[in-house]
């Protein structure tokens, strides 16, 4: 375990040392690349309603955070079939993001818990010299 110090709502070093700014930024990217994509699939359908770039970059915001307003859907097939695997990026994003938070909030812990160990450990050391040194 690397030693470092953070408060304990230090969100600079959750995205930092973490390194969770590189998934948002990866997730972010990949979002507006499915939602480009999207819109140049449904442009061929005479019954799409995802009609400019704009509309597929909501589209798949809306779609990765899980809240899905319909007010604008694909309906060819491979635009679901790029709606399906943009789904589960977003339930795999919210996953990352949660543990990591779980991980940094445990690793404080564990941090404190190490130090009070090695606290006790120093005075078994400075106990059991006193022992001897009283023995001789």
């Amino acid at each position: 375990m690397k030693n470092h110090n953070h408060e304990k709502w230090d969100i600079f070093h959750l995205f930092i040392y973490h390194r969770l700014h590189y998934v948002l930024l990866a997730v972010f990217s990949f979002v507006i690349f499915i939602g480009v994509a999207v819109f140049l699939i449904e442009q061929s359908s005479p019954i799409a309603n995802i009609h400019t770039i704009g509309d597929g970059i909501w589209w798949a915001f809306s779609t990765v955070a899980a809240v899905g307003y319909g007010d604008r859907v694909p309906v060819t097939f491979f635009g679901r079939s790029l709606a399906i695997i943009l789904m589960f990026v977003g339930i795999a994003l919210f996953s990352v993001i949660t543990a990591n938070i779980a991980s940094f909030f445990v690793e404080e812990d564990e941090e404190k818990e190490l130090a009070e160990i090695k606290s006790k450990i120093i005075n078994l050391e400075n106990k059991i010299d006193k022992l001897l040194e009283d023995k001789r």
